[in-house]
């Protein structure tokens, strides 16, 4: 993408975080938040365009933070995603460098597209128009399932990192966490819904 973003997400492991929000306090732009939460950002961005994402390396390999990048391109098909580049001690090299507004320039030269994300631990299944399941005893729309979770959307809000108890046909009652969640309008009823991603343990 080589249009400006309209702002940009870091996410970065807890031992950087206030080290990077006042590297990149410059900019009001660019949020910094803290890689072991790893939902925040999907709320924050969800509804913009122009987004660029910026993760640390280790991110990008464990299942969490796979999980969370499939999840987040689903939610933001227009955003970019990158990925830092570190120096000889393993720090991001962009918190070595002077930052100058707009600071995405930065953050593009000190990181390297992340291109697909190669850890999608299954194929998810589409499911049809009217399927439905019930998430914590509320019926919702089933949008696509996996065996290590699903996509829905809820006419009740369903927060990130809320624990859920969840019904899908064919299924015993199965315990899951929410991974992202974004607010949308009903296509069918023009309704506040929250579309939601599942993870099950």
């Amino acid at each position: 993408m080589s249009t400006t973003p309209g702002s940009a997400i870091i996410l970065v492991r807890p031992d950087l975080l206030a080290r990077a929000r006042q590297h990149f306090e410059v900019d009001p732009s660019i949020s910094v938040f803290d890689a072991s939460e790893i939902v925040p950002p999907v709320n924050v961005v969800a509804a913009r365009a122009q987004m660029l994402l910026v993760v640390e390396r280790v991110f990008t390999e464990i299942p969490a933070g796979m999980e969370f990048l499939e999840r987040f391109r689903e939610a933001n098909g227009t955003a970019e995603i990158r990925v830092l580049n570190n120096d000889s001690g393993g720090q991001p090299s962009v918190l070595q460098q002077a930052v100058s507004h707009p600071a995405h320039l930065a953050l593009r030269g000190a990181s390297q597209p992340l291109g697909r994300v190669t850890g999608r631990r299954a194929l998810r299944v589409q499911m049809p128009s009217h399927a439905a399941a019930i998430v914590n005893g509320v019926s919702v729309k089933l949008v696509n399932v996996s065996p290590h979770g699903a996509q829905v959307v809820s006419p009740s809000i369903l927060r990130p990192g809320e624990r859920v108890s969840a019904r899908l046909p064919g299924n015993p009652r199965l315990h899951g966490t929410v991974v992202w969640c974004a607010f949308e309008l009903s296509a069918e009823t023009h309704k506040p819904a929250y579309r939601a991603g599942l993870s099950f343990a």
